[in-house]
């Protein structure tokens, strides 16, 4: 990927991050982006001199649209964008209409808005490639996971559509569905009453997950799950909703 311009949301912590770390291992120059300037300073100090940084906040049309002005006149280009920002929050279906009202505007409207802002320049690009963070609750979904779940099956919605459309442009969109990650974003969220870890379910780590993407990306994936061996067992659980209610009866809250 030497010479390959490629931008990371929610590159300054988790698995944005260690996802840029990679591409600049390969040799791509990285741009990455976030809410909070202090932690981009301190990521792109990490990354070294093939990165850059711009504050964006992926809701705002504006913000995305300096984002991409900033890329155009420095690189001209854009090979590879990595949509990892994202937001999660969990609360009791009855409860969970501001939540599911805020996380669709980050974790969909964010990545339709990253999108539209940088098509233009990802067709000027070599590689094409547009690569989004899912999850397993795209899939299969347990409780208190509505308004999240809601969001994810959203972007792999959206990321299935725009692949048959960008298909004769020669565009790659793949999606990236990783179980449990220890991450910032679920620091006080793992293992609580409404994030308990059934038995056989592993808590992966965010280089876990920047390597299905840094995979997704080279191989033109259309989807990777993180472990892999859980793929079968989603297709199932989606074949068959009710293993899934089974799976987490143990751990309803009373």
């Amino acid at each position: 990927m030497g010479g390959e311009v490629v931008l990371v949301t929610g590159g300054s912590s988790g698995i944005g991050l260690a996802a840029a770390r990679l591409f600049v291992a390969r040799g791509a120059r990285v741009w990455i982006t976030a809410r909070g300037e202090d932690a981009l300073r301190a990521a792109v100090a990490e990354l070294g001199p093939t990165s850059r940084s711009f504050p964006c906040d992926i809701t705002d049309s504006t913000s995305l649209e300096a984002l991409a002005h900033a890329i155009q006149h420095e690189d001209g280009r854009l090979d590879t964008l990595v949509h990892s920002a994202g937001q999660l929050a969990l609360a009791p279906a009855e409860e969970s209409t501001e939540i599911a009202e805020k996380l669709m505007r980050v974790n969909y409207l964010g990545l339709a808005r990253t999108v539209r802002a940088t098509l233009p320049l990802l067709r000027l690009g070599s590689r094409r490639s547009i690569v989004a963070l899912s999850s397993f609750v795209g899939r299969v979904v347990p409780p208190y996971w509505s308004a999240y779940a809601a969001s994810k099956h959203a972007v792999q919605a959206y990321a299935h559509a725009l692949r048959q459309e960008l298909r004769r442009e020669r565009f790659h969109v793949g999606l990236v569905l990783p179980g449990p990650v220890r991450s910032p974003m679920t620091h006080d969220l793992l293992g609580t009453e409404m994030y308990p870890l059934p038995v056989g379910v592993p808590v992966i780590q965010p280089e876990q997950v920047a390597d299905a993407i840094l995979r997704c990306t080279l191989r033109r994936r259309a989807e990777v799950v993180v472990p892999g061996h859980f793929g079968p067992l989603l297709r199932l659980g989606s074949a068959i909703p009710r293993l899934v209610d089974w799976m987490y009866r143990p751990y309803a809250r009373k």
